[in-house]
């Protein structure tokens, strides 16, 4: 005799239809998930050689062939059930978004970029001594585009200067892009030679020394944002 698997779904419909007991025969099975909806329901389930529970509601036999139990879950009967407790819970909603610093931003924000954009003069200071770590003669500038304020997790903005170099301690990653110019980047012995169109990233941690040997402007994204370079 074929083995029947009796689901959930297998259940209800005998429960929709005033069935209240199931009679397993030899190498029938029920699924956990059907036996908690018999509870539910109140469908009794009794293997053959047992007597009908006494309290049973019996209702009069079907058909021979009213009831074909599914030999596996019927995956489009589980999609209709979803579909029906997301209905009535109102809809899908959206993922919530981890809110890292508090109020995310109310709208979009549109920072206009052109080719003579002029960035502000900027003094990089060491954060514990406050020595000055760009010297004046590099004409170093730098503007944030994005930062905390914007309720964002990363910050981003541009940065320029002329020939020369200077070195900073990164307490972030970075990554740079290579707007105009030539970057030198130099860090634990290594040096990479980044031109207009290139990438670099910066792990955190990292003592690094950025030089040009004319002029470059860089794009810079950080995560976290620190509000400040």
């Amino acid at each position: 005799m074929a083995k029947n698997v009796y689901a959930k779904a297998d259940i209800e419909r005998l429960h929709s239809r005033g069935i209240m007991e199931l009679k397993l025969h030899p190498g029938d099975a029920v699924t956990p998930l059907a036996r908690d909806s018999a509870i539910e329901l109140g469908v009794k389930i009794y293997a053959a050689g047992e007597e009908a529970p006494a309290t049973a509601a019996v209702a009069p036999a079907p058909a021979p062939a009213a009831f074909a139990p599914m030999g596996a879950p019927n995956m489009e009967d589980i999609v209709k059930a979803v579909l029906e407790q997301i209905q009535k819970a109102g809809g899908m909603q959206p993922c919530p978004v981890p809110d890292v610093y508090g109020s995310r931003p109310a709208a979009l924000k549109l920072v206009p970029i052109g080719k003579d954009m002029v960035l502000d003069p900027y003094d990089l200071k060491d954060p514990k001594t406050g020595a000055l770590l760009t010297p004046p003669e590099i004409d170093f500038r730098l503007t944030d585009v994005v930062t905390v304020g914007d309720g964002s997790s990363i910050g981003a903005g541009f940065m320029s200067w002329r020939k020369g170099a200077f070195e900073w301690t990164l307490t972030y990653d970075e990554m740079d892009y290579i707007v105009e110019g030539v970057m030198e980047i130099t860090c634990e012995g290594r040096t990479l030679v980044a031109y207009a169109g290139d990438v670099c990233f910066i792990p955190a941690g990292s003592h690094v020394r950025w030089a040009t040997p004319s002029w470059v402007k860089i794009y810079y994204v950080t995560f976290p944002s620190t509000g400040e370079y």
